[in-house]
């Protein structure tokens, strides 16, 4: 009876040994995940900054590419009023200096 005692108490060891091992194997299981996880979440989240910063800068460029338009477009127009200006200055100085001469 003894002797089956003692072997019931080492059958309960080797299975609590067991126990501990495999809740080891499992916590370290876990933890691997968590970090796979936290590394995944890590990459995601640079991944979707790269791209908002990317559109940002798109946007950006885009505005800015329409303003330097309208700026062009309203130095041309300013450049042809000098042109028109310029030319009936000339041709009045032009008859001013005929009348002159007459």
């Amino acid at each position: 009876m003894l002797q089956d005692t003692m072997s019931k108490i080492r059958d309960a060891e080797t299975q609590a040994e067991q126990v501990i091992k495999d809740a080891e194997a499992e916590c370290k299981k876990i933890l691997e995940d968590a970090r796979q996880k936290a590394s995944d979440m890590k990459q995601q989240v640079s991944k979707k900054s790269k791209e908002q910063a990317a559109s940002a800068q798109q946007t950006a460029a885009a505005k800015a590419e329409k303003e330097t338009q309208a700026f062009l477009a309203d130095a041309e127009t300013e450049l042809s009023d000098l042109k028109q200006n310029a030319s009936k200055k000339e041709k009045e100085a032009i008859d001013l200096v005929v009348s002159l001469l007459v």
